[in-house]
């Protein structure tokens, strides 16, 4: 595909040089026109000539002769919901482009303590190699533990994003870590974790100089 990518393809399956199903495998196969719904015609319906289309990446199978009105309203349709799907993965993009930017772990708690999903885990993979589908209180050290789901209990039982610290060591010195938590549904809720020790040194060597006397 050249120029302006379309918001929409209809092919016919036989057409001159290569045929639809090519031309299909190869849109779905292009990243910049995998998103297009493709309308496959053909005046074949039997069951192989749908299966086929389908296993090309078409979106939807008209057989020919063509009803107008028909393929008029399934066009439309199709082109609602290609712009529905290619607006969702650009949020999607979005997210994810915002998640890499961003220094802090994030977690997927639900209300038993079980991790459902975490993104950018390098932090956790500290204390343990396997999180998702695991119990926190069985994979990580029994003080993050043990404050996470203290504020998760609080989270869900008021409704309200809650921030927690604690303490561990991490190669031989103590390191302070933020919980910051929020509602993700009824049962579970968004952990993010950030490490703050530098931030709480320079917080304790500011109040040390704003409170100390020079001349004593």
């Amino acid at each position: 595909v050249t120029g302006e990518d379309p918001d929409l393809g209809r092919l016919d399956v036989m057409r001159r040089g290569m045929d639809g199903y090519e031309v299909c495998r190869r849109m779905k196969g292009d990243p910049r026109t995998a998103h297009i719904p493709v309308v496959m015609v053909t005046g074949s319906d039997d069951i192989a000539s749908v299966e086929r289309a389908f296993q090309a990446g078409a979106t939807d199978f008209i057989s020919k002769p063509v009803n107008l009105h028909l393929i008029g309203q399934r066009i439309r349709n199709l082109d609602r919901a290609g712009k529905m799907t290619a607006a969702l993965a650009n949020a999607e993009a979005r997210h994810r482009a915002i998640v890499a930017a961003m220094p802090d772990t994030m977690v997927r708690i639900d209300r038993e303590g079980r991790v459902i999903d975490a993104e950018k885990a390098d932090l956790l993979a500290r204390w343990t190699k396997r999180l998702v589908g695991l119990r926190i209180a069985e994979s990580l050290p029994q003080e993050i533990a043990t404050v996470t789901m203290e504020l998760i209990e609080r989270t869900l039982t008021t409704n309200t994003p809650q921030v927690g610290e604690c303490s561990m060591p991490v190669e031989g010195l103590a390191r302070v870590f933020e919980l910051r938590m929020a509602p993700a549904g009824t049962e579970d809720v968004l952990v993010i974790i950030r490490d703050i020790t530098e931030r709480r040194a320079a917080e304790t060597q500011i109040k040390l100089l704003a409170y100390r006397d020079e001349l004593t």
